[in-house]
């Protein structure tokens, strides 16, 4: 079938014809006697992905699934203390939370996920699916959140690569079946993939590391705590450090509802209303659950805590010189780890009692829907656990089965 085009430019130019038969004959007069090369300008053809030993696959595959680059550290305040230190303030480059809290964004992008390398042909979507079930089982697979704490404030930024499922949300239609399929239907004609049955998807993180790194070493703690020439120790100072201590968990709190709405993209998307107030808008269409959250807190200046592919690995480092105070280092550090511990694993007790303000009540309802577990940990080791969602629907569970039997 000729094409309309080709008719077009028949009838424009009717003697190009003859010429294209003319070069079409001197291309393959010219071809069938190729001019001679040297043999060692020829180009040689590269290796392709699938040629490399299986080895060196299986290494490049754990590089994209764990942490690629160095955990941010008092050393190296280039990789998150991008921003010079300001005050917190509700602008654009904070965002305030509940309870007078606020964290900063370091690194603005989000993290790297996996799905176009699971989707170039069977060989490499089941190597790197074994991959992966190697890493899950000796729990080091899952999105990393860096966390850094310096004189109470917290600085965010993303590690590692996400590994998520994604589902229909919700039910619709009296047959799931005929619900399913309408909208599987309805979402290829609209060119959508993943809509679900109310037009929204979820997506599912298996594991969310939080690394809560404290770069204050705290060697001014014997004089904010009364220090020498004093008869007792100042209560003030210890109020302020448990308010400091509440301020970083409530801060780790905010950001987990801000992935949990916003998406994994926490980056500051302000826009002002009719007021001329800004506001957050809502950049994502599905709906993300966490199954597990694992808060780690890592020791200041003596622990370095990272995730390998043995599993997590705890280097203890020697202490700093010069510390004129007689409380070793470590242990300051050991103790200021295990009380910011105790509070973000005392902090989801406190989800249960709503909020004093509209704002802390939606975002109790935002942590408590979206995370079935947190982890708390210290240093790699186990501290305690809360279960959030499974709690929250058995007690829904419990509640209309009450009210079935009172009506």
């Amino acid at each position: 079938m000729i094409s309309p085009s080709y008719l077009t430019r028949f009838i424009q130019q009717p003697n190009r014809i003859l010429d294209t038969q003319n070069d079409i004959t001197n291309t393959a007069t010219t071809t069938t006697n190729p001019p001679p090369q040297n043999e060692e300008t020829q180009p040689q053809n590269p290796k392709t992905f699938l040629s490399l030993p299986p080895e060196l696959r299986e290494i490049i595959y754990t590089n994209m699934l764990l942490p690629s680059f160095p955990s941010p550290s008092k050393s190296n305040p280039s990789l998150w203390h991008i921003l010079p230190p300001t005050p917190a303030s509700p602008t654009t480059n904070f965002t305030t939370h509940v309870n007078d809290t606020a964290y900063n964004i370091s690194r603005s992008p989000p993290p790297t996920t996996c799905a176009n390398m699971l989707c170039v042909n069977r060989q490499i979507h089941a190597e790197l699916t074994a991959v992966m079930a190697r890493l899950r089982r000796k729990g080091v697979l899952g999105a990393g959140l860096e966390c850094v704490v310096e004189k109470g404030r917290v600085w965010v930024s993303w590690g590692g690569a996400c590994v998520v499922k994604t589902r229909d949300d919700g039910v619709g239609g009296s047959s799931v079946v005929m619900g399913k399929n309408v909208w599987a239907w309805m979402g290829s004609l609209l060119g959508l993939s993943g809509m679900g049955m109310n037009g929204r998807a979820v997506t599912v993180l298996e594991r969310l590391w939080v690394d809560v790194r404290l770069c204050d070493d705290g060697n001014n703690e014997e004089q904010e705590a009364g220090g020498e020439g004093t008869e007792q120790p100042n209560h003030a100072a210890t109020l302020s450090e448990q308010q400091e201590r509440r301020r970083i968990s409530w801060a780790v709190c905010a950001v987990l509802k801000d992935i949990l709405i916003f998406g994994p993209d926490i980056r500051a998307l302000a826009v002002e209303d009719a007021m001329g107030i800004s506001r957050r808008v809502r950049a994502k269409r599905s709906v993300v659950l966490i199954d597990e959250v694992v808060v780690n807190v890592i020791s200041p200046t003596t622990t370095t805590t990272c995730r390998t592919t043995t599993g997590v690995t705890t280097t203890t480092q020697p202490p700093t010189t010069g510390s004129t105070t007689t409380t070793p280092p470590s242990t300051r550090s050991s103790k200021a780890a295990k009380a910011l511990a105790k509070d973000l694993l005392n902090v989801w007790l406190q989800l249960w009692a709503g909020g004093e303000s509209a704002g802390q009540a939606q975002c109790c309802k935002s942590l408590l829907e979206g995370i079935e577990r947190v982890r708390v940990c210290v240093d790699g080791v186990g501290v305690g656990t809360r279960v959030l969602r499974g709690e929250l629907e058995r007690g829904r569970r419990a509640s209309g089965r009450v009210g079935m039997a009172v009506w």
